[in-house]
């Protein structure tokens, strides 16, 4: 079977891209005895999330501006007890070379999820399911306890997938 130039184009047209599931969860890492860090990670929807798996994951830190360095930054409600429908933007730059994996999800755009240059990528939604997360272990020859606690905040559909932002 042949397929011309204009099929193949009439095709890539109308034929939806394929849509990846990953979930977002903003993470408080502690250390025995001292404050806790928030920070973010990202996981494919079908991924099954283990303690270990959870302290090998890469977590992003949540900066006040991710322009130029990777994180999360977050404005709103953005702590473990503020309610993700009070996130009024939460702007992630997930890696600094190419591809860049930079967008931001916005509460008054119905949280989509929209690129610098304002294309959108996906839809976001609020996590409704309870698949926090709990986690501890020793470092340290067993001298220290290193705890996190996942929130799971959003739920998007977009064209990435979690191992394709973290190069699993």
């Amino acid at each position: 079977m042949k397929f011309s130039v204009l099929g193949t184009a009439f095709l890539a047209a109308f034929v939806p891209h394929a849509q990846a599931d990953f979930d977002v969860f903003m993470i408080e890492r502690k250390f025995s005895g001292g404050a806790p860090d928030k920070q973010w990670q990202v996981w494919d929807l079908n991924d099954r999330i283990t303690c270990t798996g959870v302290f090998e994951r890469k977590a992003f830190d949540t900066l006040a501006d991710v322009s130029r360095s990777t994180g999360v930054r977050c404005k709103g409600a953005c702590d473990s007890v503020g309610p993700t429908r009070d996130i009024e933007q939460l702007e992630m730059n997930l890696r600094k070379k190419d591809p860049a994996y930079h967008w931001t999800i916005y509460k008054n755009r119905n949280y989509g999820m929209y690129s610098l240059n304002g294309t959108k990528l996906g839809d976001c939604s609020i996590t409704t399911s309870n698949n926090d997360y709990h986690c501890e272990h020793q470092i340290f020859l067993g001298l220290v306890k290193e705890t996190v606690h996942g929130y799971n905040r959003f739920y998007c559909k977009s064209q990435f997938t979690a191992r394709e932002i973290l190069n699993l």
